[in-house]
């Protein structure tokens, strides 16, 4: 893991960090990877404009709405469409760190955070080798620009992520667990 990036997100800029901070980060680093159970899943869609602001995805009751999301996937003719999570025992262990030792708990879900990102990272490059003669869009997840979270719910039950990675959402459509990232990914032959 990219411990600038951690830093990163924690708002570090160039300072010293104290030993105590370098321990929790290290033993966040080493726990973040011990404790996760990676699991992610992907369809394929083709697309299906119904309106401007609408577009369709084939064979399934997923419409994606906005500007934001018709912009991005303008000149595709199909999407990726993806959930990754790292686990409920990452959940856990942020809940049991922030009841006991607060500071570092706080930089255990940040490690977390940034894996889950650079698993998705990792996901793209794997999609993009397995489909090389294609463009790809940058990932693009619901909450972004003004494509509703409230996707969410249609995304997990397309992929049937809650029985192949244990993925859910709440009445406010947040993600459970809570280190899990949904996306899209625009892609067109070259």
């Amino acid at each position: 893991m990219d411990k600038k990036e951690i830093l990163r997100y924690l708002n570090y800029k160039n300072q010293i960090l104290d030993e105590k901070t370098k321990i929790y980060l290290n033993e966040s680093i080493e726990e973040v990877e011990k404790y996760s159970n990676i699991r992610y899943t992907y369809k394929i869609y083709k697309l299906k404009s119904i309106s401007e602001e609408i577009i369709q995805l084939e064979n399934s009751k997923i419409q994606l709405k906005g500007k934001s999301i018709n912009k991005l996937l303008i000149n595709c003719n199909k999407v990726i469409i993806f959930a990754a999570t790292l686990g409920i025992n990452i959940d856990k262990k942020i809940k049991y760190l922030e009841k006991i030792n607060l500071a570092k708990g706080i930089i255990f879900n940040t490690t977390s955070s940034v894996y889950i990102d650079e698993i998705c990272d990792e996901i793209e490059k794997e999609l993009k080798l397995k489909y090389k003669s294609h463009i790809f869009t940058k990932r693009y997840s619901p909450g972004y620009g003004d494509l509703k979270l409230n996707i969410q719910y249609d995304i997990l039950e397309e992929l049937n992520a809650s029985k192949s990675c244990g993925i859910y959402t709440d009445e406010y459509n947040n993600l459970i667990p809570i280190k899990t990232i949904t996306a899209l990914i625009g892609i067109k032959k070259i």
